[in-house]
């Protein structure tokens, strides 16, 4: 009989609903623990979430991170890879057979049941990416339920998908927005095994291995929902994280340096520019979502969030 229970670690920093949703979906779908690194040591939520069964919180002090030569205003990556790692120790102690390391924003979302999803990776594999699916925004900020509102979600745009896009007659339009851009690179699920060293942001790493050297086959059973920037409140956050980050900027390609820009400039002018830009980027006509859903490049989905 194959092992299936499958422990997720976060590192979270949201809006006290927006974990919630997160913490209770992902509990509906049958995780067998959630190990949740709080990264502001005076969260709302904290202690509601902690009395929670099956939930395991840590609060993220200056003394959890000095621990491994860390600060509390250390590169997010650098934080999530620790307690990624930390997570898998505990994952360990609570003897869970696979681990997957993914944000408050991402959603772990089986066609099926997560079990019978896990039960169909052959017994060899030990990694698998999980299938991306990027939320697409519909209102500035959802008055009611955030998850209920986004129903449509951009497949990984690779080149295929841009012959298909260019048989759409909307590449142009699209070039201008988000649709081409945006991450295609998901998250892993991982078999918990002995020689697994740490795991990192997106992919673990072997006791044998300083490299990522591993392909994983993409697990199609297994959506991740990303629900980045799906709300105005929350794009402008995390612009303004990008003000401050000037090295993950540096590290960027000029288009983004140049939406940097246009964020600042927009900003400078109001608040209604700042939404003209966000809805430029983002908004797609309903007519336009159709036209893509038929193309297989958008799946609709209903209710995809487990409440």
């Amino acid at each position: 009989m194959k092992t299936t229970s499958l422990a997720i670690v976060s590192t979270v920093k949201a809006q006290p609903d927006e974990i919630r949703a997160w913490v209770t979906h992902h509990l509906n779908i049958g995780a067998k623990a959630l190990i949740i690194y709080f990264d502001s040591p005076e969260d709302p939520v904290y202690e509601e979430i902690s009395k929670m069964d099956l939930v395991h919180c840590i609060l993220c002090d200056e003394q959890h991170y000095a621990k491994v030569g860390l600060k509390a205003d250390s590169n997010l990556l650098e934080k999530q890879k620790h307690n990624a790692t930390a997570g898998l120790s505990l994952a360990r102690e609570l003897k869970c057979d696979w681990i997957a390391h993914i944000d408050s924003d991402e959603f772990i979302s089986p066609v099926e049941s997560l079990s019978a999803a896990i039960n169909k990776i052959p017994e060899e594999v030990s990694v698998v990416k999980m299938s991306l699916r990027e939320a697409i925004p519909a209102k500035l900020d959802p008055k009611s339920n955030l998850y209920e509102e986004i129903i449509y979600f951009k497949r990984v745009v690779d080149p295929i998908s841009i012959k298909q896009i260019k048989k759409t007659g909307l590449l142009k339009k699209l070039k201008q927005r988000e649709f081409l851009n945006g991450h295609s690179n998901s998250k892993s699920i991982t078999k918990i095994t002995d020689d697994i060293k740490f795991i990192g942001v997106h992919i673990p790493r072997f006791i044998d291995s300083g490299n990522d050297i591993l392909k994983p086959m993409v697990l199609d059973d297994i959506r991740l929902l990303h629900y980045d920037c799906v709300s105005f409140k929350n794009w402008c956050k995390k612009w303004d994280w990008r003000v401050t980050a000037t090295e993950y900027m540096a590290q960027n390609g000029k288009k983004r340096r140049v939406q940097l820009e246009e964020y600042l400039d927009a900003k400078n002018k109001s608040t209604q520019e700042l939404e003209h830009v966000y809805k430029s980027y983002y908004y797609l006509q309903e007519a336009e979502l159709q036209q893509l859903v038929r193309s297989g490049l958008v799946e609709k989905l209903i209710s995809p969030i487990v409440s």
